[in-house]
C-alpha cells in the first residue's frame, strides 16, 4: 500500500492533479451560487483562486488528526488518523470545534492566496476576520474544503487499490 502522505505530496507537485482538485472546489462554489460548472487550465487565474482548497484540506486534516490522536516523536500524525480526518471532513462528520478549525484554515488559505494580484479583493467584504464572516461565506468555505478532501481521498484510494 502506498503512503497517503506520499500520494498527497505527489498531488501537490503535479499541476494536472492540482487542477482536478481546484476544479472540484470551483464547481462546488459555482453550485453554491446557482452557476454551472467551470473548466480552466493551470495557467488560469481561477486555478490560483481555487487550488488553495486542496492545500487547506491537507492542512485541516493534519490539524484534526493531531487534535484527535496526537503526534509521534517526530512531530507527525499517523497516516490512519490523517486519512480518517480527511474522511471526516469529506463526510461532514466534524464536531463544532473541528469544523471551526477546518473552515478557518480554508478561509485563511484562500485569503492569503488572493494577495498580490487581486487588489480589488483587499477591500472586499469577505476579507476580514473569520469570526466576522457571514454564515453563507463560512458555508462556501467548508463546502469547498469537503470537495477538496473528497478529491484527496479519491486519489489516495485509487493509488492504493
Amino acid at each position: 500500500m502506498k503512503n497517503a502522505f506520499q500520494i498527497v505530496s505527489n498531488i501537490f507537485r503535479t499541476p494536472a492533479l492540482m487542477l482536478l482538485g481546484a476544479q472540484a472546489c470551483a464547481n462546488v462554489y459555482q453550485k453554491s451560487q446557482g452557476l454551472s460548472d467551470v473548466t480552466f487550465d493551470h495557467n488560469s487565474p481561477d486555478f490560483k483562486l481555487y487550488v488553495p482548497g486542496v492545500i487547506a484540506a491537507d492542512t485541516a486534516a493534519n490539524i484534526i488528526a493531531s487534535d484527535r490522536n496526537g503526534i509521534d516523536v517526530d512531530g507527525n500524525v499517523a497516516e490512519a488518523a490523517y486519512v480518517a480526518a480527511l474522511e471526516a471532513i469529506a463526510n461532514d462528520d466534524l464536531n463544532p470545534g473541528e469544523l471551526h478549525s477546518a473552515s478557518n484554515v480554508a478561509n485563511a488559505t484562500w485569503r492569503t492566496s488572493q494577495y498580490g494580484d487581486q487588489e480589488d479583493r483587499w477591500s472586499s467584504e469577505v476579507n476580514r476576520s473569520f469570526n466576522l464572516l457571514p454564515l453563507d461565506e463560512k458555508f462556501k468555505d467548508i463546502e469547498q474544503l469537503k470537495a477538496a478532501a473528497a478529491f484527496l481521498l479519491q486519489q489516495i484510494n485509487s493509488a492504493t487499490e
